[in-house]
Parts: structure tokens; sequence; C-alpha cells
């Protein structure tokens, strides 16, 4: 394990995580977080692409698959009908 991994695995002991979240912890967490925060922040997906090193939009897409989602069709249309139905009643 290198040594970003493990600093991550004491951090995630010392905040109290429990035994299966810290087996998901790694040093590449922080790449994946990075990457979902730019995401979430509206940047654009080649200056995430450009400060995660990347050559394709894969990675970086699979990574922020539950931000997009969130911003999808489905989800604007859910918010949109939610409104809808607030203003009705």
């Amino acid at each position: 394990m290198n040594a970003i991994a493990q600093t991550f695995k004491r951090v995630a002991e010392f905040v109290g995580m429990t035994e299966d979240e810290m087996r998901q912890v790694s040093g590449h967490t922080i790449r994946v977080g990075a990457t979902q925060d730019m995401l979430a922040l509206n940047i654009d997906l080649a200056s995430v692409m450009q400060a995660g090193r990347w050559k394709t939009t894969v990675m970086p897409m699979r990574y922020g698959e539950e931000v997009q989602a969130g911003r999808g069709g489905m989800a604007r249309t859910a918010k949109a009908q939610g409104e809808r139905s607030k203003k009705s009643t």
C-alpha cells in the first residue's frame, strides 16, 4: 500500500469510519472526489479531464455518474413536476 493510501486509511480510522467504509478508501479516493466536486460545480468536462490528466471522457464520466444523473432530464422533470404540484396546492 502506498503512502497516500496509508494516510487516507489513518484519517478514515481517525474520523470513525466503519470497517466497510474504510475498505473503500484508497489513494484513488481523492481523484474520484475531486472529479465529482468539479462536475458538481459545473466545471466543464474538458477542464475536468485536464485536471485529471485523462485523454478520454470514460473515467471522469464514470466517476461523475451520480452527479450527472442529478442534473439529467429525469431529475429536472421530477423537480419541475414537484414544483408544479406545490403551486397547485
